[in-house]
């Protein structure tokens, strides 16, 4: 697991986290921008959430939660899964364990010129 991953587990959930890397592994497996088809069972049993795809499903809700933090976004029948999680912001660092808060600021203050990155913003 990546680094903002590792960072994102407390905000979207360990279903949604990992709904959100196999779908970027396929999508990765892909020409950029392709679409690619998903069967919504295999991917729930994939997960281990059984066979249920309807409203309130494990699934939905995991899919449900990458859409409400910015992770995803349905444009129409397709979901649109982002390639990289953007930087936590402080309402959502404020949530966190302590070890993935100092994680994240490591990870930002390293990608930032001069080291001296700016915090999220709320």
């Amino acid at each position: 697991m990546n680094t903002r991953a590792f960072c994102w587990l407390g905000v979207l959930g360990p279903t949604s986290t990992f709904a959100y890397r196999r779908l970027g592994l396929l999508a990765a497996a892909t020409a950029p921008g392709a679409a690619v088809p998903v069967d919504l069972v295999d991917l729930a049993v994939g997960l281990g959430l059984g066979t249920g795809t309807g409203r309130n499903s494990l699934l939905s809700r995991a899919l449900h939660r990458l859409t409400r933090f910015g992770a995803a976004e349905w444009r129409g029948d397709a979901l649109a899964v982002r390639r990289a999680l953007a930087p936590l912001t402080m309402r959502q660092l404020d949530r966190l364990g302590v070890t993935a808060r100092a994680m994240h600021h490591r990870v930002t203050e390293q990608r930032r010129p001069g080291g001296h990155g700016a915090r999220g913003t709320r």
